[in-house]
């Protein structure tokens, strides 16, 4: 699982380029609350990456080109009710949209970009994609199932291992989590962090990905064999990686995007706490 509003950041770091050397202005307003969402990460990423490049293809439009008015983009994406929603508005109008790509290609002929291909992207993704087009432009929304986790309250306190090699992470994650009723172990070593638990037990992990004495995966496997029920928080700077993406589908493990906001490790903590208390009660 992993927070939408990361993904769709990404996206648009990766495509922010294209969109100023061509003059288009882009908005984005995502949710303050995360958006956890089980989708494969690579796919509702590539998605947004073609629906984006679709975009600047309608803006190369010459007719467009001769236009007065701005070239603007506008990208939000928020939860309305058990979906966490993805919309985006540009200004292409609809004389200057329409061709071959939109009235002669069904999904499985593109081989290219298209709002076709996005579409069945988001549909084998258990996903809605919606497109409409006006005199004032274009409207595309993406719905994808939401992991609920407002209605949880912690029972009690967790212990919860923190694994970083940067101290002032440790210090930080360390620091809020006492100041929430939780009981941090905290380690800069996954070597003294493996000794450790071989005695001792933990409940919730905050593991760094990228270590230097063992990679964060190794020292996942390392736990998860010693340690099978205990619920791992993944911090890692590339959210994009191969790993990252293998790791997000997996059900006791969440990935979350450095720099980590306390807002978002709060909210990933009572999903976590809420699966354990399940755990126990059952």
């Amino acid at each position: 699982m992993y927070d939408l509003n990361d993904l769709v950041r990404k996206s648009i770091s990766l495509i922010d380029y294209q969109l100023r050397k061509r003059g288009v202005t882009l908005s984005l307003e995502t949710s303050e609350e995360p958006l956890f969402i089980r989708a494969a990460y690579s796919s509702i990423l590539r998605g947004m990456l073609h629906l984006f490049l679709d975009i600047i293809k309608g803006f190369e439009n010459k007719g467009f080109e001769n236009r007065e008015s701005n070239k603007e983009v506008r990208v939000s994406a928020e939860q309305r009710g058990t979906k966490a929603v993805i919309e985006i508005y540009d200004n292409v109008p609809l004389s200057h949209s329409r061709g071959s790509r939109y009235e002669q290609c069904l999904p499985d002929q593109l081989s290219g970009f298209g709002i076709s291909l996005v579409s069945k992207i988001i549909e084998n993704e258990g996903g809605i994609f919606s497109f409409t087009e006006t005199t004032r432009g274009r409207a595309f929304k993406i719905e994808l199932s939401i992991v609920e986790i407002d209605s949880f309250s912690v029972e009690r306190g967790f212990r919860v291992l923190v694994l970083d090699d940067e101290e002032i992470v440790r210090d930080v994650l360390a620091g809020y989590l006492e100041s929430i009723g939780h009981d941090p172990v905290v380690f800069g070593s996954p070597i003294e962090a493996a000794e450790f638990l071989r005695t001792d037990v933990c409940d919730i992990g905050i593991i760094d990905l990228r270590m230097p004495e063992m990679n964060g995966l190794d020292f996942i496997k390392l736990i998860e064999r010693d340690l099978p029920r205990v619920r791992i928080i993944l911090l890692t700077g590339d959210i994009f990686s191969i790993e990252s993406d293998l790791l997000s589908r997996r059900e006791k493990l969440m990935v979350l995007e450095k720099p980590l906001t306390l807002r978002k490790l709060k909210s990933t903590l009572k999903f976590m706490g809420e699966k354990i208390n399940e755990k126990n009660k059952g």
